[in-house]
């Protein structure tokens, strides 16, 4: 009587490790990506609308003209996410950030309050040049 496993089950059994082993990984990431997108809605939707605040009141223009070309402004959206999209001019400014879980959904942010999670039409939901929260 042999002792020890023949070929086929030492495969059979690497091949199902192998499967766990993506199924897990998969798994993760995607919660990653979850916890990246749970961190974008809350820099967008208190720090960004406070920074906003103060920085309108601190500009010497009382206006929002070069809001997204401030350092400090740029600085917190490099903590949001790459593909952002940034827009201001002298009466509002708007962010969209697309989703780490999902490229076919944004979260928008602007200066009247509006904080909403968007999907992306035939342009995508971050295009650039976006001037309000669709």
């Amino acid at each position: 009587m042999k002792k020890g496993f023949t070929l086929i089950e030492l495969l059979i059994i690497i091949i199902v490790v192998a499967i766990l082993a993506i199924l897990i990984i998969t798994y993760l990431n995607f919660g990653r990506n979850k916890a990246k997108d749970a961190l974008m809605i809350e820099i967008m939707g208190t720090s960004l609308t406070k920074f906003s605040v103060e920085y309108y009141l601190n500009s010497p223009t009382k206006n929002y003209a070069a809001f997204c070309s401030d350092d400090a402004t740029r600085d917190l959206l490099g903590k949001i996410n790459p593909t952002q999209q940034c827009f201001s001019d002298n009466n509002k400014w708007v962010v969209c950030a697309q989703f780490y879980s999902s490229s076919a959904k944004a979260w928008c942010a602007d200066n009247t309050g509006v904080k909403k999670e968007i999907t992306a039409g035939p342009r995508g939901a971050c295009r650039a040049g976006i001037r309000s929260c669709p």
